[in-house]
């Protein structure tokens, strides 16, 4: 199966999408601020029906960027074509395999979807030891969580590993049968 996997959009929708037999956004898919609801209400629905062939079905979970906890979600995907399957703390089928979503990341500073490492650790417990793949917005600690040139811009040292320390355990219990690991998050790793 052919898959286009793609994270931290921030509101900057490509041009195209390839050819492909499913789309999976790994979070941060829309613009920050008080124009998030619209946009996600009017201008993602728009592109998808101009750059999503028919019949492309849509899979994401949502990111730290992404204020949509609570009763917009409901108002959010109900403008959604049907193509399109948010989910969050669950798993989808996607071509034959059991595929996990999840939009948590450690908490740093005060921004949506995230948790303590100990509340990220139960809520990585949920996912099913036979699921093949796991969307995770936050990487596991040490792979693709290096902050680099912009640690200090959050404070940090260039090169702080940021990642989630319960989803690199969580994948570690789950390698007999984990297939991949999707995520995003930390732009320049």
């Amino acid at each position: 199966m052919k898959l286009a996997l793609t994270a931290d959009w921030h509101g900057m929708l490509p041009n195209s999408v390839p050819a492909c037999e499913a789309v999976i956004i790994a979070g941060d898919l829309a613009i920050d601020g008080p124009g998030q609801l619209n946009w996600l209400n009017y201008k993602f629905p728009a592109w998808l029906e101009i750059h999503v062939p028919v019949g492309v079905p849509v899979y994401l979970t949502w990111g730290n960027h992404d204020f949509t906890q609570g009763k917009l979600r409901g108002e959010i995907e109900g403008n959604w074509p049907p193509c399109v399957f948010c989910v969050v703390d669950d798993w989808h089928p996607i071509g034959g395999k059991k595929v996990w979503f999840s939009p948590w990341s450690p908490k740093f500073l005060n921004w949506a979807w995230m948790e303590a490492e100990d509340r990220l650790a139960e809520r990585f417990k949920l996912i099913p030891d036979d699921v093949d793949v796991i969307v995770s917005h936050a990487p596991p600690l040490g792979a693709g969580d290096s902050l680099g040139r912009d640690g200090p811009k959050y404070g940090l040292p260039a090169g702080t590993r940021v990642g989630s320390k319960a989803l690199t355990e969580c994948i570690g219990e789950r390698l007999s049968k984990l297939g991949m690991v999707i995520c995003g998050h930390i732009h320049e790793d």
